[in-house]
């Protein structure tokens, strides 16, 4: 039932013209495509050797030429794009790393030098960020007996404000908010 497989000789690999023709696509393949990409208003890509003569578009080029053109330009296009990316984390990272030193040395750097640099590498010479704070703080109450301490929080007022006195920093947003406030009773 099962032949040895060591005594059987390999089969030969079928030429592309073989395996079209055993897919039954030989016509199909080796249609003229200019016809085709006329009627989508395409331009027909393929430029190349056909019979011994140059040829770009034209009716000797056939679906085939085209298709393995259009696959060939796509496979490069592909590599190109991925190498393009490399480069672009590459270029990133130091931009990053970049930032990371003007944050440390932003003092010590002349501030022609400092501009010059935030200009060409499209650094922003500001740094927004959200800063948050917590408050704690103790206030001593009287009440009478009986009050309902749970409803403490519905009694009490709470305000905080927050002011920039640096003249180096600009508030952004808008402002300071405690909308997070927590009364607890010990």
């Amino acid at each position: 039932m099962y032949e040895n497989q060591e005594n059987q000789e390999p089969k030969p690999e079928l030429t592309v013209e073989e395996k079209l023709a055993e897919a039954g696509l030989t016509e199909l393949a080796t249609t003229p495509v200019k016809p085709l990409a006329d009627v989508l208003g395409l331009d027909v890509k393929f430029y190349g050797y056909i019979d011994n003569g140059w040829v770009t578009g034209g009716e000797k080029v056939t679906i085939r030429h085209e298709l393995t053109h259009l696959h060939k330009n796509l496979k490069n296009l592909e590599t190109e794009k991925q190498e393009w990316y490399v480069k672009w984390q590459e270029l990133s990272r130091k931009v990053g790393k970049l930032e990371t030193y003007l944050d440390d040395n932003w003092d010590s750097i002349d501030e022609e030098v400092r501009d010059e640099l935030c200009e060409i590498f499209g650094i922003e010479a500001t740094v927004t960020r959200t800063v948050n704070i917590t408050i704690t703080g103790t206030l001593e109450v009287t009440a009478p007996r009986g009050y309902d301490w749970d409803d403490i929080e519905n009694d009490l007022e709470i305000t905080a404000d927050a002011r920039v006195t640096n003249s180096e920093l600009d508030e952004a947003g808008y402002g300071f908010s405690h909308d997070d406030t927590e009364v607890e009773v010990d």
